[in-house]
């Protein structure tokens, strides 16, 4: 009897020693997780951000190209002009004008295109942006409602469940 009752209440020490490194343990996983949600969502706002930033780099870049490109018409044109005008060519009727009007018409298009790949670009740069927003906001959310004390708490509880059940059966030997 001496044996079981020794045996049994080394199982209960065993017992209580695991419930409480459980419990240190569930503390610190659930605070280490919190601190991962909490730096996921913090690299998820900076990548937002990043985005933000190539999105306003796009549209700069596009409006920088429009007007390096409409100064490129300006010039064609004058090109255009001058060598008619030399040759004695009357501007302002037939084929020339038609010339100078396609030109118009050609630049136009090609700077619509500029803006919209800029607008494109800056959309698609705003989508990702927008997506790294939503990354975050889950992880913080997540990281918000991990409560490393709770969690201990929790296992403590499972722990003393165990440990009382055990105390009944060591008294219930002795």
């Amino acid at each position: 009897m001496c044996n079981a009752n020794l045996l049994a209440a080394g199982g209960l020490a065993a017992s209580t020693a695991g419930a409480l490194t459980s419990t240190f343990g569930a503390y610190g996983q659930s605070k280490a997780q919190k601190a991962s949600l909490e730096y996921q969502a913090s690299v998820g706002r900076n990548n937002a951000q990043l985005m933000e930033w190539e999105a306003q780099d796009a549209i700069a870049r596009g409006e920088s190209a429009w007007q390096k490109h409409r100064l490129d018409t300006a010039g064609l044109k004058g090109t255009q002009r001058a060598v008619m005008s030399s040759r004695g060519i009357d501007l302002g009727e037939g084929t020339p004008a038609r010339i100078l009007t396609d030109t118009d018409f050609l630049s136009a298009l090609d700077g619509a295109a500029i803006r919209r790949n800029a607008g494109r670009e800056a959309w698609t740069a705003r989508a990702r942006g927008a997506q790294y927003t939503s990354d975050a906001d889950a992880a913080q959310y997540g990281a918000d409602n991990t409560h490393p004390a709770l969690a201990a708490t929790g296992t403590l509880l499972n722990g003393v469940s165990t440990v009382a059940s055990q105390w009944y059966q060591f008294k219930a030997i002795s």
